[in-house]
């Protein structure tokens, strides 16, 4: 009687394994949120990079040319590390305007498309 109640024990146990195998193999395989990484260093009125500071990122997707229509136009705060170097993910930030309200909902294949970014840093001089 003993062994029966030892074997259904090992039994649960290899199922319990079996279940959190699947479930970590399965998010695994979760994606992040779409969009599209944008890495770039901020530079100061000098060309040096702005190093440990807080900066507003603008950026519009523009169709058909430079100047053309805005699909998508988003704002970011974020800040450099110690080389000034910045990272956003276009898609994620806050809408402000455009024909599209996100990235799925441009034809990609309907270009060409244009990608205008603008930065302001905060405080303008190093931080001493």
């Amino acid at each position: 009687m003993q062994s029966n109640l030892l074997k259904v024990i090992n039994d649960m146990k290899k199922g319990i394994i079996l279940l959190l195998l699947f479930i970590s193999y399965g998010t695994s395989f979760a994606q992040s949120a779409p969009g599209i990484n944008f890495q770039a260093v901020a530079r100061d009125q000098y060309g040096n990079p702005a190093k440990d500071r807080n900066i507003f990122v603008q950026t519009s997707i523009l169709q058909t040319s430079a100047t053309g229509t805005i699909l998508l136009q988003e704002e970011f705060t974020t800040n450099t590390d110690n080389a000034g170097v910045f990272n956003v993910k276009l898609g994620q930030g806050k809408r402000l305007s455009g024909t599209k309200l996100d990235l799925q909902s441009i034809d990609w294949g309907n270009g060409p498309f244009f990608l205008n970014i603008k930065v302001a840093i905060s405080p303008m001089a190093p931080v001493s």
